[in-house]
């Protein structure tokens, strides 16, 4: 089975302090399921990144090392 993860899954996964980084890190796909992200989720995924950063609720730096997963 294909999973496709969407952008609140992403952002909860990767910034600290998010509301649904509970939620989003106790998600577990089984063995036999392949998570796929869309172009679509990517980039909805970097507009957040960049308006975090814009308003300061994350520094620059935590999002340069974001570039790297």
């Amino acid at each position: 089975m294909t999973v496709y993860l969407d952008t609140s899954l992403l952002v909860g996964l990767f910034v600290e302090g998010d509301a649904h980084a509970p939620r989003a890190r106790s998600f577990s796909a089984g063995d036999d399921e392949v998570m796929v992200v869309s172009n679509y989720a990517a980039a909805e995924f970097s507009s957040v990144i960049a308006r975090l950063t814009r308003t300061d609720v994350i520094r620059p730096e935590a999002a340069r090392r974001l570039r790297q997963v």
